[in-house]
């Protein structure tokens, strides 16, 4: 008996991407952010926080890893819906380090 099958084969390919460059999930809240070629920032949303991760440096490795994961699953998307959600995240934190410092009896 003879059957057709089909097989999944992985290509690798080099691509020219710009810098910066943008990338979001469909549900828009999770972004990647490629900002300059020492800079990586990576905005992820789950149903009980939200955080913001900067990969440079050390981990320079992982936020490409995290650039290619966003080309291959994720849509692009502008500077401006980026900077949107990033801000509506930074703002959002409710941590005032002048409180603490002021705890920790240190003026300002």
């Amino acid at each position: 008996m003879k059957i057709t099958i089909t097989k999944k084969t992985e290509t690798t390919e080099e691509v020219e991407i710009p810098v910066p460059c943008f990338f979001r999930d469909k549900s828009e809240q999770n972004y990647i952010a490629l900002l300059d070629e020492k800079t990586v920032i990576k905005i992820v949303h789950d149903k009980f926080e939200t955080t913001i991760r900067n990969y440079n440096n050390e981990a320079w490795a992982a936020g490409i890893d995290e650039v290619k994961w966003g080309y291959n699953n994720y849509h692009s998307c502008t500077e401006t819906e980026f900077f949107t959600k990033y801000y509506e995240v930074i703002g959002s934190i409710s941590l005032k380090p002048e409180l603490i410092l002021e705890a920790k009896g240190i003026s300002i």
